[in-house]
């Protein structure tokens, strides 16, 4: 093409090349048709076509993306089990983000759908991808170490997991290694460094990480105590929706004071 060319001239040829077979160029319009550019109309069915054309010619990131459809209902109904098949056909040749997704479901089945929960794949899952040191994996999967499910219960394990996604500030790891440490968990007890972890966490909208921070603030563990502090985080929390901060919020206001309340402190 010539430094004339148009973006519309681009789209036709991309068109034509995806309707020849070129698997990349299938997978572009599908890109296109999803997120609606480079002069390409949104629209979810059109993308999945051309997605599904690339899928069925084993290219991973189409799979991955029609798994991706599948999930969510996007331009299809919306059908788990598609999703899975998807996914794993993803997976399968090192897709990452399919193998943290094939966890996820496993782990938590969709929405009320409890039928697809399968701890043990999820671990499979995970660990594919935790092995390639992707942050969302190696908590999660810290999480199931942590607690036993579907793996027996490690925190040494877990804590070696929970601290590098935590490095990668994943707000749910700097809680759990916050935990992990706040009670001595496969780790020596730190409260300095639990203190750090729950406000990281707390300062990226994790609502536990914030309740257990303004516990610490109360009692003056890992810190300096700050009865200040401590109402603005459980009232942060409280705002995010969390009972037990609105349940301590209430005892505070009846007493008109601020107790120790480690007794309140939230674990998983």
């Amino acid at each position: 093409m010539g430094l004339n060319t148009t973006r519309s001239d681009t789209i036709k040829y991309t068109r034509l090349a995806a309707k020849g077979g070129d698997v990349e160029k299938q997978l572009d319009m599908g890109i296109y048709s999803i997120t609606g550019t480079n002069g390409v109309q949104q629209n979810f069915m059109e993308a999945n076509k051309w997605v599904a054309m690339a899928a069925e010619k084993n290219d991973p990131n189409a799979q991955f993306n029609l798994g991706l459809s599948y999930e969510a209902g996007l331009g299809v109904e919306k059908d788990i089990k598609r999703a899975i098949y998807w996914y794993e056909k993803s997976a399968a040749q090192g897709h990452i983000i399919a193998c943290h997704n094939l966890g996820v479901i496993f782990q938590f089945g969709s929405d009320d759908e409890r039928a697809f929960i399968n701890y043990e794949k999820a671990i499979e899952y995970y660990t594919k991808a935790a092995e390639t040191d992707f942050p969302p994996s190696q908590c999660n999967l810290g999480f199931m170490y942590l607690v036993g499910l579907g793996v027996e219960m490690d925190a040494a394990k877990a804590v070696s997991l929970f601290i590098p996604a935590a490095e990668q500030n994943i707000p749910q790891a700097l809680f759990h290694l916050g935990w992990c440490l706040d009670n001595g968990l496969g780790i020596e007890e730190n409260l300095e460094r639990a203190f750090e972890c729950y406000q990281l966490s707390a300062k990226d909208g994790f609502p536990i990480a914030q309740h257990n921070l303004s516990l610490m603030y109360l009692d003056g563990r890992g810190t300096e105590k700050n009865d200040e502090l401590a109402n603005y985080w459980l009232n942060v929390a409280a705002n995010c929706g969390l009972a037990s901060s609105k349940k301590l919020l209430a005892i505070l206001a009846k007493a008109k004071r601020f107790p120790f309340a480690s007794q309140n402190k939230q674990s998983h």
